[in-house]
């Protein structure tokens, strides 16, 4: 599995089919994978935090975005996110574990560190990679994928992506992927270099990758 994340805005979608179109080209079986949300359990707590005034939508001329506030209930800080785990291992089950025993590889631009970001966001939590259950969003990371993040700088992701320009969370956002990064000492690639510097140091971190244990 390689896993391709970091915020809206820095080139995963672009860098992703990349690397698929490069190992298509070597004959492998690739599966490309898209998990942020995979909202099944938690889809009820969800309905509550609507309900709540939790979670809304605003809208702007290029689209819309959707925001979470989570830090005064106690029910979407501490239950939600182990209802949230529980979606995300049976979606890996189905979605990673399977594929990869049959032989494919996996490229794989959202997942569980995506989840973790939006929970930071949602929560105002920056050392949420302390609570004990940080640890099991880890842990169902395949054991031996290589993990890489794209960072970015707001000002150079707004001028890239005009929707951005409304998103009210994304310097947070890209604060809470640095934080992961440096927390499990992932690689953190500048996303402001050219899409053909980015591929490159990409395919050098394959070669050599780092990996989650």
């Amino acid at each position: 599995m390689i896993y391709i994340t970091g915020s809206d805005g820095a080139g995963k979608t672009t860098q992703v089919r990349q690397v698929i179109d490069q190992l298509t080209a070597q004959g492998l079986p690739v599966a490309h994978r898209w998990l942020r949300f995979p909202f099944r359990l938690s889809t009820l707590f969800l309905v509550y935090a609507r309900l709540r005034g939790l979670s809304w939508y605003e809208s702007h001329p290029h689209g819309q975005h959707g925001y979470w506030d989570f830090r005064s209930s106690w029910i979407m800080k501490h239950l939600f996110p182990i209802l949230l785990w529980l979606d995300a291992l049976s979606v890996a089950i189905q979605s990673l574990y399977w594929p990869i025993a049959t032989g494919k590889v996996i490229v794989c631009e959202r997942f569980v560190v995506d989840m973790l970001a939006d929970l930071m966001v949602a929560t105002q939590d920056f050392d949420l990679l302390n609570r004990w259950y940080a640890r099991w969003y880890i842990r169902l990371i395949p054991a031996g994928a290589v993990i890489l993040l794209l960072d970015g700088d707001p000002t150079c992701i707004r001028q890239r992506r005009k929707d951005l320009v409304y998103d009210r969370v994304l310097p947070e956002r890209i604060r809470a992927f640095q934080i992961i990064a440096t927390h499990f000492g992932w690689p953190l690639i500048a996303g402001d270099q050219s899409i053909a510097a980015i591929h490159q140091t990409i395919c050098h971190l394959i070669e050599e990758p780092y990996v989650c244990s």
